[in-house]
């Protein structure tokens, strides 16, 4: 870019960088623009406190900056609540995956309260292979409980190997007590599903069908 000097020649100039607004965003804009005015206000509001003016004088609102946005953010937790499960739904179109976090939502406290139930009834956070796998299937006898454990635990896993090296694992290192109830909910619905599978196997062994 050239520009003519006062003598008429030609003269070689720096063509200007480009500016942006120094706010761009319109939200973020509003934002400065809210603490700014409530920087202002607590300003003169401890300007009214004071008496001398010497003291007035010396007050700037750029010092309440810090307390403007401290008191946003105070206020900010009064107006704002939990979004309602109907609410978190709507928003993710009724997905599965919104499903499932309202649904961890809603068992939450009931997993909370079993975790400190299962603490104090094996005295700590974590529990014996043998007693877990009781308190899961929810049989008194070990001898009854670890076949249908194994076969849940292999409904779970596969290869039938790698099942049997999970529970090895577990036998060396026992449940946590988040596990438990977990495991306990599980196991309950696999167990009816299980049985109910048996019954109608051996229904269509039995049937005259079958034996012809």
């Amino acid at each position: 870019m050239t520009s003519t000097s006062a003598d008429g020649k030609n003269v070689a100039s720096e063509t200007p960088w480009p500016s942006v607004l120094r706010i761009a965003s319109g939200d973020e804009f509003q934002q400065s623009v809210a603490v700014a005015q409530l920087a202002v206000k607590l300003c003169e509001l401890k300007m009214a406190k004071l008496t001398g003016p010497p003291e007035k004088q010396n007050l700037d609102p750029k010092t309440f900056l810090a307390e403007a946005w401290k008191l946003i953010q105070n206020a900010r937790e009064h107006v704002l609540r939990p979004q309602s499960n109907a609410e978190y739904l709507a928003e993710h179109g009724g997905s599965d995956e919104a499903r499932e976090k309202v649904l961890a939502r809603l068992l939450r406290p009931r997993w909370q309260e079993a975790q400190e139930k299962y603490a104090k009834l094996v005295g700590g956070y974590r529990c014996k292979f043998e007693m877990g796998v009781q308190l899961i299937t929810e049989e008194k006898r070990l001898d009854r409980a670890m076949p249908w454990f194994r076969k849940y635990i292999r409904s779970l896993v596969e290869p039938e190997e790698q099942a049997d090296a999970v529970i090895a694992s577990l036998g060396q290192k026992g449940f946590h007590v988040s596990q438990l109830e977990t495991h306990r909910l599980y196991f309950k619905e696999w167990k009816r599903l299980e049985k109910s599978r048996l019954a109608q196997a051996s229904r269509k062994k039995d049937s005259p069908t079958q034996k012809n």
